[in-house]
Parts: structure tokens; C-alpha cells; sequence
């Protein structure tokens, strides 16, 4: 059961990337996907840190944090290992921005970064709330 709900979330995270509006999606629960078969490649590596500025900006990047957190969480929860967290993670994170590519978005190599910072983060409590709990295991790579 755990890993059937993991699989329906890593599910709308594919949609929420491939979809062409994350806006018209959140506001009028449109779904429209726009395949791009030769996307601009070169895009992927643009820096966007420009924009910082805009809260629209902020709460995209903070989204991408809190959405990898969420999903390192449940990796976690489902198979109780942390190389599959990482595994997961990192797969996913590249795997969409290179997805969104395709998908009449802007994928950015700096989103896997917020994407992978998001993971990280979760790791770190993991481990401080191992390490304050004097567990004689901090990271169980099994069951």
C-alpha cells in the first residue's frame, strides 16, 4: 500500500511537470499537455537567479524544496532505505526538469538543485532525529 501511494505521488508530479500551465492547473484544474519534440537543450542550463526577486519565482523554488522533502519522506516511509531516497530523488529531479524540456516548459538544472535541497533537507532531520534519540542505527539501509 505504501508504495502504491509513493506511485500516485511521483504520478502528479509527472503531470504537474508535463503539463504546459502549472497556474491554469492550480486555478482552473486544466490539464494541457504541449509536446516540444526538439526542445531547446542548451535552455536546460540557463541561470533564472534573476528573478529572485518575484514572489511567483520564490514560491516555485520553494515548491520544488518542499515537493522533493515530501517525496524523500515517503521513499523513506515506503522502503525504510536511505540510498533509495537518494536514488529516487535524484532521478526524479533530473528526470522532470529534462521532462519539462519537452513539455513546453523551462526545465533548469537550478531546479534539480532546489529539487536535491529538499531531499537533503529531509535526510538531515532524518539523521538529527536519529542522533537525538540515541538510535544505535542512524541510517537503516533496510528493514
Amino acid at each position: 500500500m505504501k508504495s502504491i501511494i509513493l506511485g500516485i505521488y511521483l504520478f502528479c508530479l509527472f503531470v504537474f511537470t508535463c503539463t504546459e500551465s502549472l497556474n491554469l492547473l492550480l486555478s482552473d484544474y486544466e490539464i494541457v499537455f504541449r509536446f516540444n519534440p526538439v526542445p531547446d537543450g542548451l535552455s536546460f542550463l540557463h541561470n533564472d537567479l534573476a528573478n529572485v526577486n518575484d514572489p511567483t519565482y520564490l514560491s516555485q523554488k520553494i515548491g520544488h524544496f518542499l515537493s522533493f522533502f515530501f517525496l524523500a519522506y515517503l521513499v523513506y516511509w515506503a522502503w525504510k532505505s536511505v540510498g533509495l531516497v537518494m536514488m529516487v530523488s535524484s532521478a526524479t529531479a533530473l528526470s522532470t526538469e529534462v521532462a519539462q524540456l519537452y513539455f513546453s516548459r523551462s526545465g533548469r538544472l537550478l531546479d534539480v538543485g532546489f529539487d536535491l535541497a529538499g531531499m537533503l533537507m529531509f535526510l538531515v532531520l532524518y539523521f538529527i532525529y536519529c542522533v537525538a534519540k540515541n538510535s544505535y542505527k542512524v541510517f537503516p539501509l533496510q528493514r
